[in-house]
Formats: structure tokens, C-alpha cells, sequence
């Protein structure tokens, strides 16, 4: 159990302090939401937010962060701390310099990315206000870009954080960013709305500095002091960029996936960027509650067990994750399906954010819901391809998932463009009635949750056959069971809301309290029927309220 206890100990610090960030982050939402609701002005922000937020999905959130643990901590182990700190240095002067020039290439061709991005539809019309769009989104592209070289060179120190099992400051740093971003919304909540987009572009980069300089401190108080080293040849450097073409080649297809997604969305209607957006802010919550938090301290274990080739110590490492996992997406999934919009209406639904959007939203996250185990289960899977310092399987699989996300999306949305096609179909009972196709922006969520089934199908036999079925003890009987107690929380959360709403037609405090309620009350028949049907020891329970 000494594993077990040194991962929950570990997680346990970074998802109170991930959670800490995320409420600030649906705060953040909730206060944009309020001020520019479900419109152009938001789907704008969006889009220029989501071309440096690359950094963050690809490198920020696994990758790079991932990369550097086991290496930095080889150099460390066989020639000492002071060669780990060069080694440090040196690939935080060089990623700086790289980025730095990347950063330059985006801000002269930011035009173009915002039209890659979902801004096609601004750029395709011969309107000025189509065009004070297109304008609008250039502009905060330029001011959002330098994100990018920030985040990647957080991402790096990240790493090298982790590898000393130090994990409280980066997972701090986000909520930085946050509060950085509250305090602007709330000091400039009554400008003008371009002016307010304005105020949250430069706020963001604020909180991204902060983030980066809080990284500092507790390197320096373990012996790391900057030098002025830059040597693209030193082996460490280059086993860490000998990883870097499959980030990149990942970074590519997600590209081309969330622009192909965001340019059909655009087009279904204004406010439905916005929508995607915000449901899958959602669908994160409990991977970074939980699975990013999980993964994270999964990886050092997971490098040490794979080195002593110790499959005994894997399979009860990885059955212990794979189980916790379950234990938590699983009710996610279920409450997310049942509840998903009044949720969504408890914390967006105020100011200019109207019913419309709530509904709009809603749908989204609805769909987005299914693929929600498979996600929180590659959160599992993922450690283990890297503790094996195999980096280019899990980008296959990726790659793969994507094109099927795309072609999906196209599929569930084109028809919506095509002449007399929607006309057509909706005397079709089975199609529109039934199957409601063409499914508009919500089609593009369930196109990526089918693909993230796939991707995490493709990541387990991988895995099986390196190490056998059984790599991660009995998967399918504890799945099974998670979603048999689900099942009940579902049925007692969706009965018991929507009957209390529809008898008391609650406002909007009695509503937030009723939502609240409910959710607590599926989470005690959850965890109810979870110990009634075995997925928790005593021994693994015990722990779990201790670390609590």
C-alpha cells in the first residue's frame, strides 16, 4: 500500500488545489457569460483564446510536462543535481528562444490563424459587420499569442517539478490566471463589450507571467539557479526533442480537428462557439479535479515500476488508478446526461445569457457527456505508454481518433448546409424526430466523444498486449458495476429534481439550492450503492478519508 498512499497523498494536494482553480475558472465563465452571453462577441473570444490554449492542450497538459520527468530524473539519479540543473537551464534557454520565434511568426501571420481557427465565416463575408468581427479577432489573437511561449515554457519547469515530487505550485499557477481574469471582469464588468474583450486578452496574459514566475521559488529552494547555457547537442536536450516531432504531429491534428470543428460551428448560428466552449469547460471539470491530478503523480511511480520491471507492483498500481477513475467519471457521466441543464442554468444564466443559450449549451454537454469515462480512462492509460518512454503509439492512436472526429463532425453537421437537405429530412421521423439529424454544433460533441472511445479502445490493447489482459486487474467486472450504481443515482437525481422543480417552479436562489441538493443526494446513493456492491475496501476507503 505504500504506492497507493504516496499517489493519494500527492493527488490529493493537486486536485484540492486544481479544484481551488477551477471554481475560479466556472467563476470566470459565469462572469464573461454574464456580460457578453451566448454571442459574437463571446464565440470571438473563444476562438483568439483557443489558438494559444494549443500550448496548454498539447504541451501544458501532458506532453512536455510528461517528457522531462523521467529524463531529468535519470540525470539527476546518474550524474548529480548540479548536472540536472544545467540540464534545466539549457532546455528552458533553447524551448525560449524557439518559442519566442514562433511567437513572432503568429503575431505577423495572426490573420490567417483566427480564419484557420473558426474565424472563416467573418472572413468569407463582404459585410462591415462581418468584418468588424474578422477585425476584432485578429486583435486579440495578437494579444493572446505570447501565450503560448509562456505556457510551453511552464509546461517545461512543470515537468522538472514533478520529477521532485513538488506539485503544489504548478498546480497553483492556473488559478492564478483566474483570479487575474475575475478581478478584471469584475473592476471593468460595465465597458463597452469590445473594451471588456480587451481587458480579459491582457488580463489572461498578466495571470500567465504570474504563473510562470511562481515556478521559480521552489526550484531555487531545491538548488536550481539559472545559467546561461544553450546547447541544442547535450544528450539530455536531445532525447527530450527526439520525443518532441510526435507532440507536434499530435499539436497538428488537434489543430485541423478543433478548426474544421469551430469553422462548422461558426456557421451553424452566433453563440454556438460559445456553447461548445462552455460544456466542454464542464466535461474538464473532473478531469482536472481528478484524472489530471491522478495522472500526474501516476508517471514518477509508474517510471520507477516499468525501470524494476515489477509487474505484480504494476498491476496493483494501475488497477488502483484505473478503479478510482471509474469510481468518479462514471456518476460525472450519469449526472452530467440527467442534470446537465440545470447545471449549466445554475451557473450561466444571469445578465445577457439567455434561455436559448442555457438550452444551446446544454445539448452540447450532453453529448459531450458520453465520451467522458473514455477520457478519464486515457488519463490512466497515458502515464504508462510515457513511463515506458514511448511517445509515438499514444500520438498514433490520437491521430487516428481525430481524422474520425473530423469526418463525424462533418457528417452530423454538413447536412445543415446543403440546399433543401434539412428541409428534407425533417419529414423523415426516424432521422429528425428519432436521431435529430443533422445534429448542428452538437453533432461536433458527440463526433469527438465517439473518437475518444476509440482512441482509449486503440490506447487498452496496446497495453494488453505488452502486458495482458489483466494489466490493470478485473476492468470490465468493476466497470460494470460503477455503472449499475450509477444507473441508480441517476434514476433518483432525474425523478427527484425535475418532479421538486415542476411542483415548486423555483427561482433562481431555490433553484441553485434544489440542483445543489440533488446533487448531494446521488452522491449518497452512489456511494452507497459503490459499498454495497464492493468496489471500495476498507483499507482503500480508510485511505481516501484520511487524505480528505
Amino acid at each position: 500500500m505504500g504506492r497507493r498512499s504516496q499517489i493519494l497523498s500527492s493527488a490529493g494536494l493537486v486536485s484540492g488545489l486544481t479544484a481551488a482553480s477551477k471554481v475560479l475558472g466556472v467563476v470566470r465563465d459565469s462572469l464573461i457569460a454574464a456580460r457578453l452571453g451566448g454571442t459574437s462577441y463571446n464565440d470571438v473570444f473563444q476562438i483568439a483564446s483557443t489558438i494559444p490554449n494549443l500550448a496548454r492542450r498539447v504541451l501544458g497538459e501532458g506532453a512536455l510536462s510528461a517528457f522531462i520527468v523521467p529524463i531529468i530524473s535519470h540525470v539527476r539519479r546518474e550524474e548529480g543535481p548540479q548536472a540536472a540543473w544545467r540540464s534545466t537551464s539549457n532546455a528552458f534557454n533553447l524551448f525560449a528562444l524557439l518559442t519566442l520565434v514562433l511567437t513572432i511568426v503568429g503575431l505577423m501571420f495572426a490573420k490567417p490563424l483566427f480564419v484557420f481557427y473558426g474565424g472563416s465565416k467573418y472572413a468569407l463575408a463582404d459585410r462591415a459587420d462581418q468584418l468588424y468581427w474578422l477585425n476584432l479577432g485578429v486583435s486579440l489573437t495578437r494579444i493572446m499569442f505570447p501565450y503560448l511561449m509562456i505556457l510551453t515554457l511552464v509546461a517545461l519547469l512543470m515537468g522538472v517539478c514533478h520529477s521532485l515530487n513538488h506539485f503544489a505550485a504548478p498546480a497553483l499557477g492556473s488559478a492564478l490566471i483566474n483570479m487575474v481574469m475575475i478581478a478584471g471582469a469584475l473592476i471593468f464588468f460595465g465597458l463597452a463589450e469590445q473594451r471588456f474583450l480587451y481587458v480579459q486578452a491582457w488580463a489572461m496574459m498578466i495571470g500567465a507571467g504570474l504563473r510562470l514566475l511562481i515556478l521559480f521559488p521552489p526550484l531555487i529552494r531545491r538548488g536550481y539557479r539559472w545559467q546561461p547555457v544553450a546547447e541544442p547537442r547535450e544528450p539530455a536536450f536531445v532525447e527530450l526533442t527526439s520525443k518532441m516531432p510526435a507532440a507536434v504531429y499530435a499539436m497538428a491534428v488537434a489543430q485541423i480537428n478543433i478548426a474544421v470543428s469551430f469553422s462548422l460551428a461558426g456557421w451553424c448560428g452566433a453563440g454556438s462557439i460559445t456553447a461548445l466552449r462552455y460544456s466542454q469547460t464542464l466535461i474538464m471539470l473532473p478531469q482536472a479535479l481528478f484524472a489530471t491530478a491522478l495522472s500526474t503523480v501516476l508517471l514518477p511511480q509508474l517510471s520507477v515500476v516499468v525501470a524494476e520491471k515489477n509487474h505484480e507492483e504494476l498491476r496493483d498500481v494501475m488497477g488502483f488508478a484505473f478503479r478510482g477513475i471509474l469510481l468518479v467519471f462514471v456518476p460525472a457521466t450519469i449526472g452530467l446526461i440527467v442534470l446537465g441543464r440545470p447545471i449549466v442554468q445554475v451557473l450561466y444564466q444571469r445578465g445577457e445569457w439567455t434561455p436559448a443559450a442555457t438550452a444551446a449549451t446544454a445539448s452540447a454537454l450532453f453529448y459531450y457527456a458520453v465520451g467522458l469515462v473514455a477520457l478519464g480512462v486515457q488519463r490512466v492509460f497515458l502515464p504508462l505508454y510515457y513511463a515506458q518512454k514511448d511517445v509515438k503509439t499514444p500520438v498514433k492512436y490520437a491521430a487516428i481518433s481525430m481524422v474520425i472526429s473530423v469526418v463525424l463532425g462533418a457528417i452530423f453537421v454538413a447536412p445543415m448546409f446543403v440546399p433543401g437537405w434539412a428541409e428534407a429530412l425533417s419529414g423523415a421521423r426516424v432521422l429528425h424526430t428519432w436521431l435529430m439529424w443533422p445534429l448542428s454544433f452538437s453533432g461536433l460533441a458527440l463526433a469527438s466523444s465517439l473518437a475518444a472511445i476509440l482512441n482509449t479502445w486503440l490506447m487498452w490493447r496496446g497495453l494488453v498486449r505488452r502486458y495482458g489482459r489483466d494489466f490493470a486487474g478485473p476492468m470490465w467486472p468493476t466497470l460494470l458495476r460503477s455503472l449499475g450504481c450509477a444507473a441508480l443515482m441517476g434514476v433518483v437525481c432525474g425523478v427527484g429534481f425535475y418532479t421538486t422543480e415542476k411542483w415548486l417552479q423555483p427561482g433562481t436562489i431555490l433553484r441553485f439550492a434544489l440542483t445543489l441538493g440533488w446533487i448531494g443526494v446521488g452522491l449518497l446513493v452512489y456511494a452507497a450503492a459503490a459499498w454495497v456492491a464492493g468496489l471500495w475496501d476498507r483499507k482503500l476507503l480508510s485511505m481516501m478519508l484520511k487524505q480528505a
